[in-house]
């Protein structure tokens, strides 16, 4: 089951939003996916309990009690069924949960899955550096490229060779990781990672990576390091909003059109709302605006699910922040830095593209919730053996009677 789980994280890391290997409806994160949870149910029903299953189980509770209605009101209002379930077939990885908590019970499993989220976004950096060289050497042709990759809906050109793929927003978690582990030669791997986030020309890859580095490296006072990358994050600002933009008018109107779209959407749903689905929301299926889904996560959850499923969404946020605040100061406080700004750089980018209501941030962000946990777990362990051990070290004093 740890290969299987091994396999499972690669692939949501490298893989998207899952439909680049699919086989007719079928791909290959939905038989992992079940898979998974096949060898849990089994492993569950020989009653081989673990200590993470509370918090999961209760995370899941939650999910099912602020999300369920969604359903019975996308079907009740007579919704396209299609549409209905396949807004909760995103969501629907919560169920996931209790078999990940299981699989990140132990320190060493939190380390290795730091390791391999550091290689995939390498990867995944190489792979576009490489199709990108390809692209402008005249091997392989946009035009061709663009093709094929489009029918996955996982890519989409900026300019006629830069590209942008959903999965990168690993490489954005790749250069925290990087930054935050120190690991050998991490200057130059974070560089590199940069410059690959640079020339995708994703605005919100950049704001959301820039602001969770510099908040991670002020909790940690790192100040000088601190001062570089603010720098750095203005430069690459004026590349990837101003100087890189101004070559490719078509490239400017796209981002004009881009951001026009999220405040009509935003006004939609400000003029449109009232006290019923501020509550409860109106459920699946339902469009904002004409359409289906929009980039900013919390306003899809405020129209879908009402107040209720906003607050839901900000609770695992709650819990890794809570983890953090009794780690942050130890030993292990560079592995839990790492995972907890990953997860505020998922909510920020949250707000401009949808990941968080997507199994492409989601597995990050449950497979983050029980990272910190148990660090958290093994930290307190630690503190209390240590305690016990000092305590047994003592001189015992007598008490010794005049004669």
């Amino acid at each position: 089951m740890r290969f299987l789980f091994l396999i499972f994280v690669i692939e949501l890391f490298v893989g998207g939003g899952g439909r680049l290997l699919s086989f007719g409806p079928v791909t290959a994160r939905m038989i992992l996916f079940s898979l998974c949870l096949i060898s849990y149910f089994l492993l569950f029903t020989k009653k081989q309990r673990h200590s993470g299953l509370t918090l999961a189980s209760i995370l899941v509770g939650l999910f099912f009690l602020t999300h369920f209605h969604a359903v019975g009101f996308g079907f009740l209002n007579g919704k396209n069924t299609e549409l209905v379930i396949s807004e909760f077939q995103q969501v629907i990885f919560w169920i996931c949960a209790p078999f990940i908590a299981y699989m990140m019970r132990e320190p060493e499993m939190v380390e290795k899955i730091s390791r391999i989220l550091v290689r995939c976004a390498i990867f995944l950096s190489a792979s576009y550096i490489l199709l990108l060289a390809l692209i402008l050497s005249g091997v392989v042709n946009p035009i061709a490229f663009y093709e094929v990759s489009s029918q996955s809906g996982e890519f989409f050109f900026r300019t006629e060779s830069l590209f942008f793929y959903k999965g990168f927003v690993y490489i954005a978690i790749g250069i925290l990781f990087t930054v935050a582990l120190q690991e050998k030669h991490w200057q130059l791997l974070a560089l590199v990672l940069s410059l690959t986030l640079v020339l995708t020309l994703t605005r919100g890859f950049l704001l959301s990576a820039s602001i969770a580095i510099i908040l991670m490296i002020w909790s940690q006072r790192r100040w000088g390091l601190m001062y570089l990358i603010a720098c750095l994050a203005v430069l690459a600002s004026v590349l990837v909003f101003g100087y890189l933009p101004s070559l490719d008018d078509s490239l400017e109107a796209n981002r004009l059109d881009s951001s026009n779209q999220r405040l009509e959407d935003m006004s939609f749903i400000l003029s449109n709302i009232d006290l019923s689905t501020f509550l409860f929301g109106q459920g699946y299926g339902s469009l904002i605006n004409d359409r289906q889904n929009i980039e900013n996560t919390f306003l899809w959850a405020l129209w879908k699910l009402g107040v209720f499923g906003v607050l839901f969404w900000f609770v695992p946020l709650l819990v890794c922040s809570f983890y953090y605040y009794k780690i942050r100061s130890a030993v292990k406080s560079k592995v839990a830095a790492a995972y907890y700004f990953g997860v505020v750089l998922i909510y920020l980018q949250t707000a401009t593209n949808p990941y968080l209501n997507n199994p492409i941030g989601l597995s990050y962000v449950i497979i983050s919730i029980f990272a910190l946990r148990t660090l958290y777990i093994t930290l307190k362990n630690d503190m209390l053996e240590h305690t016990i051990t000092h305590k047994s070290r003592k001189p015992v004093r007598q008490r010794v009677r005049g004669g």
